[in-house]
């Protein structure tokens, strides 16, 4: 989970499209999947977010003042959030079955559980979760960026997250794929090496 997928491998792999023959079976199927999704995608999301750190200080700024753990991690619960609406939102067009939608409810669950603040309704309030996903990437990139008082240390501070976010995509289909298509057994393991 912690590799970043290159262009050329993303283009190589097929999108995973959500279909009825992969509805998990309701208990701890059902919960074992949603929280390996969930865990899944925090890890992507804590190292977009470091990357993106990363990205800003690399001409020697630093965000004054320092960047506090408790905005740090409502900053990952932000775009964990979101991410979460993405995996939703990227199927659409493909005929997504109703039971999908409440998976993605169920992992928004999941997260508010590990990090109660801010909830995934509060986030959900704050975006125009109806517009174009790069508006919304969009979006969040700038919602970031003013949180951690980022927009001072490169001039493309306010959306460089939001290009971060885009490029994940084959990263967050390929943590549904996994999630929806692999024994439970291999949903620990990878979770373990992570």
């Amino acid at each position: 989970m912690d590799t970043v997928d290159t262009p050329a491998a993303s283009e190589r792999r097929e999108f995973f499209v959500v279909r009825e023959t992969h509805r998990p079976q309701q208990g701890q199927d059902l919960g074992a999947r949603a929280l390996f999704l969930t865990a899944g995608l925090g890890i992507l999301c804590s190292r977009l977010l470091k990357l993106y750190l990363d990205h800003c200080e690399s001409d020697g700024k630093k965000a004054e003042p320092a960047i506090k753990m408790e905005e740090y991690t409502a900053c990952v619960k932000e775009l964990l959030s979101i991410s979460i609406w993405l995996v939703l939102f990227e199927q659409i067009g493909n005929d997504v079955p109703e039971w999908f939608k409440d998976f993605t409810v169920n992992c928004h669950s999941i997260a508010d559980k590990v990090q109660p603040q801010p909830t995934a309704k509060d986030i959900q309030s704050r975006y125009a979760l109806g517009s174009p996903i790069a508006d919304i990437c969009m979006q969040l990139s700038i919602n970031l960026c003013m949180q951690l008082r980022l927009g001072a240390t490169t001039n493309d501070a306010m959306l460089y997250l939001g290009e971060l976010v885009l490029r994940a995509k084959p990263e967050r289909n390929e943590l549904l794929e996994f999630a929806l298509t692999q024994p439970l057994t291999s949903l620990d393991e990878r979770i373990k090496q992570s």
